[in-house]
Order: structure tokens, then C-alpha cells, then sequence
């Protein structure tokens, strides 16, 4: 999948941005899929952004902004990160080929915890919505009364 990716970044005249979609990093949640990938900075940044541009705004429409950025720039992303740590760990010069190897695996991969927080963190959010939806909004009494006192409702 990645080298397909990588291949149309690559050019002769060195890498360009190329709009490329990612599903999972669009679908699920972006901060989980970049921690999964370890690019932890990438992961900070769509946790806490997206979250603090809807504490701003109040616009839900944020997440879904952020996921299409994600979904659309994830593999671009990828491509750099990958580079550097190669890059990085090519330029050591104390290390033979099988180091240089076990090294890329060991830098490279993925984190397999992030899949079981990302179950938890799901159920987690389907729990909430679940309460918030059986307490209905803020301030209302479901029985129509008054908040704190008992309603005239049969009377």
C-alpha cells in the first residue's frame, strides 16, 4: 500500500505534496492512527486541536474538518517520517548493515497498544453519548416541570 503511496510522492525532481486518501486515518480517530504510526507530534497535534478549536468555537463541524485533513494528507505525512528515520539512521556511521536493518525495523512498525486504546476510548465515547442521551438536554425536567419542584401536571 505505502510504496504504491510513496512511489507518486517520489519524482525525479524530489518529493511533492500528492493528494492521496487514507481511510483509516480519516475514519477513526486522526491522533489514534498517527500514535499507531509513531508520529507522536502528529498525534499531540489532532488530539488537542480539534478539541480546543470546538471548546472555541462550538462548532462540532471541526472534527470532521480535521479527519479530512488527516484522511488526505496522512500518506504525505507518512512518506516524510518514514524518510527521516531512515535518513537518520542510514547517516550512522558506527553501524553495520544487520544493525542499520534491525534498527529501521525496530524504529519503524507500529504500536500495536493504540488499537486497544482505541477500543477503550470508543467505548468510552459511546458510554457518554449513551448517558448524555438518557438525560436529555441540560436544565430540562423530562416531565416537563419545573427543575427542583414537583410538577402541576394532573392538577
Amino acid at each position: 500500500y505505502y510504496k504504491e503511496k510513496f512511489e507518486k510522492i517520489e519524482t525525479p525532481q524530489g518529493p511533492r505534496f500528492v493528494l492521496s486518501w487514507n481511510w483509516p486515518a480519516a475514519l477513526f480517530d486522526s491522533f489514534l492512527w498517527f500514535l499507531y504510526r509513531k508520529m507522536y507530534l502528529f498525534a499531540l497535534l489532532y488530539a488537542v486541536a480539534p478539541a480546543l478549536a470546538i471548546f472555541m468555537t462550538g462548532d462540532v463541524m471541526v472534527g470532521i474538518v480535521s479527519r479530512i485533513l488527516a484522511g488526505g494528507s496522512a500518506n504525505y505525512l507518512y512518506y516524510w517520517h518514514v524518510k527521516d528515520k531512515v535518513q537518520r539512521i542510514m547517516a550512522m556511521p558506527s553501524l553495520d548493515d544487520t544493525s542499520r536493518a534491525h534498527l529501521i525495523q525496530e524504529e519503524g512498525g507500529v504500536q500495536p497498544y493504540v488499537l486497544w486504546l482505541g477500543v477503550l476510548l470508543h467505548m468510552l465515547m459511546l458510554g457518554l453519548l449513551a448517558a448524555a442521551i438518557v438525560q436529555g438536554p441540560p436544565g430540562q425536567d423530562p416531565l416537563g416541570g419545573m427543575e427542583g419542584r414537583p410538577s402541576q401536571k394532573f392538577f
